[in-house]
């Protein structure tokens, strides 16, 4: 069998990034590893009709996977989708087509035979094998016309899907200015109230090893000039261990690996040890998810900001890192938390400069029940605050598809929404977030800006270099499929 993956690797709002899709080389690896033949084809909305047109009529693929992870204008990326399955359907009929990286299906005119929620490796390997797919088989959306057959691992084994570290090979054109993304562990161990992650409240049991990685990030550069690296673990300091893991592996290379990653500020302070394992790896950028400097409205999101040592974390970061970027991630409109407490603390922390920036986002509630465009696997993405927002003591004022309008005993939606709009203003936050910084230095093209309007040139120039880098590899890889 001859399979053919088609990735958008573009993150929506940043079509700059140059990040190489993880998973589909995993699957990559996956179906070679069982012989079938297996290429790769990313930025499949940047290639036109006809060159897509040309490689699957050089190729002849059994099968046509999409993963549609990071699709950039899932609107328009769509409709050129069904245009290009349309012909390909029509011309090959033996043809399958499965889609893979999205948390729901989406409507295909019968273009698409199977869609694979979430993390699909397993139920890939199966499916690979004509295996019994009876077990992960969910109802479809009420009220949907497609065809399409909805898989979904609802029993997420930790020891059959292991940690995924990249396997490039020559034929997908790395540059220097690409980012490879790697995991030093599968799932989250916690669980947040509001965190919609399916893998959360995971027993964490397979891990990297720390010369595995040290092998990726060393032919990385060595055949590639690869230097910035994503670490898309929800949680990277969840353990000593990962950071540990990472510490270990980047020594004795000849070269110093920029990695990204999201951390738990919490978690340094309750583990001073982890700031010395961050003075070693000396992170480019990191995300750490704060939701609230407020000790109440932590707590209440199962959390743990304690009185001013999430500042005096942060303060010994910027000492021990000081050329790392570092976002704090807050959540406005939490029970427990108050006007005055958010502006103080997103002030301090912007004012003593103990953040780079500050992500702010009014809580977003979303629909758990089956009935509308939802399912019965609905709430397998959705938070505990999702499935039952009364327990956390919000009330839902009106429902509407994509999301909820709720209030509490201090503030509403829409409120809540307004205050975060309001602090962007005043703060001149929200420019740029922990990956697009790590993309602007990855394409050499990062400096310090001031005012919104540098910040669009530099994005401007960023784009216009990612779409030149983008076209190259385009042009390689046609010719690539055309040599076959």
């Amino acid at each position: 069998m001859k399979l053919l993956i088609l990735a958008e690797n573009s993150n929506g709002p940043y079509p700059h990034m140059h990040y190489r899709a993880l998973g589909t080389m995993e699957l990559r690896r996956r179906a070679e590893a069982k012989g079938h033949k297996t290429e790769i084809i990313e930025w499949f909305t940047r290639w036109t009709l006809d060159e897509l047109k040309l490689v699957i009529q050089t190729y002849q693929p059994d099968v046509i996977g999409l993963s549609i992870t990071l699709m950039a204008d899932m609107k328009v990326d769509t409709i050129k989708q069904n245009e290009l399955l349309s012909w390909a359907r029509e011309k090959y009929p033996k043809l399958k087509v499965i889609v893979g990286g999205a948390r729901d299906e989406i409507e295909s005119d019968g273009l698409i035979d199977a869609f694979f929620l979430g993390r699909s490796m397993k139920m890939f390997d199966d499916w690979l094998d004509d295996k019994d797919m009876t077990s992960y088989t969910v109802s479809k959306k009420h009220g949907a016309t497609s065809k399409a057959v909805v898989y979904l691992n609802k029993e997420f084994n930790e020891f059959t899907d292991q940690p995924i570290l990249p396997i490039p090979k020559d034929e997908d054109y790395y540059t220097p200015h690409d980012i490879l993304g790697f995991e030093v562990s599968v799932g989250c161990k916690f669980n947040c109230s509001f965190c919609n992650y399916e893998l959360r409240n995971a027993k964490i049991t397979n891990l990297s090893k720390a010369e595995n990685l040290h092998s990726m990030f060393k032919n990385a550069y060595e055949k590639y000039g690869i230097t910035h690296f994503y670490a898309v673990d929800d949680t990277l300091n969840e353990s000593d261990e990962k950071l540990e893991i990472i510490a270990d592996a980047i020594k004795g290379l000849d070269f110093h690996p920029q990695i990204s990653g999201w951390l738990r500020l919490d978690l340094i302070s309750a583990r001073p040890y982890q700031l010395e394992l961050l003075q070693r790896i000396q992170m480019q950028s990191i995300f750490f998810g704060i939701e609230s400097f407020n000790e109440e409205a932590s707590k209440r999101v199962r959390k743990r900001s304690i009185g001013n040592k999430p500042f005096e974390t942060l303060k010994k970061i910027k000492e021990l890192c000081p050329d790392t970027w570092t976002t704090g991630g807050l959540i406005i409109g939490l029970v427990g938390d108050t006007e005055e407490s958010i502006r103080k603390s997103i002030h301090k922390a912007m004012d003593e400069n103990l953040l780079s920036e500050v992500r702010m986002q009014p809580l977003g509630i979303h629909l758990p029940e089956a009935g509308g465009n939802y399912t019965d696997y609905s709430s397998h993405f959705n938070s505990d605050l999702d499935n039952d927002p009364g327990k956390f003591n919000y009330q839902i004022i009106e429902s509407a598809e994509f999301g909820r309008q709720w209030k509490n005993e201090w503030t509403t939606y829409g409120e809540a929404k307004a205050l975060a709009r309001d602090l962007r203003a005043e703060l001149r936050s929200d420019q740029l977030g922990h990956s697009e910084y790590s993309s602007l230095v990855a394409l050499k093209l990062y400096k310090e800006c001031s005012t919104e309007a540098e910040y669009a040139e530099m994005r401007h120039r960023a784009r216009a270099k990612a779409d030149l880098l983008k076209q190259s590899y385009v042009d390689k890889k046609l010719q690539y499929f055309l040599n076959l």
